[in-house]
């Protein structure tokens, strides 16, 4: 079995060794990581051909002038040759040794077509925060309240079989390029949830999309409604008695999420004021 691993980058020079160091130093052999770099400016590009050099069998580097995220994972997506297929941006890294994990489950789960674990949330230094624990999840709970509430998109990994018949990532969003994707992705195929911590999100206190967009909120709002409309047409009209099910259920989750909400504000006062004190020093 071969994994690939698809990662859009521009001006990540900065995490982009602790990304690469993660994927080397994986005990599993049957590895490739394609990294499309979409224009950076600053050194991302010398930094990724270092490590393609010392591992060639391992990386590969891919330039294109920018053109934004979805673009770049495109152009990776027709790169793969691997059986599987996992997503990681350049400022987030791997767990050690989980490729081996996720391999050993996939061959005595045959009948999984995508499986889905936990992420580790690190602050900027790579400290950890905590781990975000996902569950198991139906269809039409994600395509209700949004997959983006039930994934983290380093932390799925599908086969490549199935992308056959399924277009890649929407070009034209911005914001919710994830959730329209893993809309599509998940419809009619068998997914299974495990609770393994795949890869380590790092917390940025901005997207860099977002700090380009004034209309960012309104823009984010517009892309989740658009995906909704669209799993809606999916659903069977048989299905709706089991939906008001499944919004009752999930009105459980809001203790949840709001914890993790608590903890994120805290963890941020906290930098911020870490930040004052230094300034206060100097």
């Amino acid at each position: 079995m071969k994994i690939s691993i698809i990662t859009p980058n521009y001006n990540y020079e900065k995490y982009l060794p602790e990304l690469l160091s993660s994927v080397a130093m994986q005990d599993f052999p049957e590895i490739e990581h394609v990294i499309v770099d979409d224009g950076s400016t600053d050194n991302s590009v010398q930094v990724i051909q270092e490590f393609a050099h010392q591992f060639p069998h391992r990386f590969k580097l891919i330039q294109q002038a920018n053109a934004g995220q979805s673009a770049a994972l495109n152009t990776a997506l027709k790169s793969v040759t691997g059986d599987l297929i996992v997503w990681i941006n350049s400022d987030d890294y791997f767990t050690e040794n989980v490729f081996s994990k996720i391999a050993k489950y996939f061959n005595e789960n045959p009948s999984v077509d995508i499986l889905f674990g936990d992420i580790n949330f690190v602050d900027l230094n790579s400290q950890f925060i905590f781990t975000h624990r996902n569950q198991s999840f139906r269809y039409t709970e994600a395509a209700l309240l949004g997959f983006t509430m039930f994934l983290s998109s380093n932390a799925v990994v599908w086969r490549s079989e199935i992308m056959e018949g399924i277009d890649g990532f929407d070009s034209n969003l911005k914001c919710n390029m994830d959730g329209d994707f893993y809309s599509r992705l998940f419809y009619n195929n068998n997914f299974s949830y495990a609770p393994l911590p795949i890869a380590n999100f790092r917390k940025q206190p901005f997207s860099k999309a977002a700090e380009n967009d004034d209309k960012w909120t309104v823009l984010m709002y517009r892309e989740i409604a658009d995906e909704l409309k669209a799993n809606i047409a999916r659903i069977n009209a048989d299905q709706w008695p089991k939906i008001v099910l499944v919004l009752l259920k999930n009105i459980l989750r809001m203790k949840r999420g709001l914890t993790r909400i608590v903890t994120l504000r805290n963890w941020r006062k906290s930098q911020q004021m870490k930040s004052y004190q230094r300034n206060q020093t100097v």
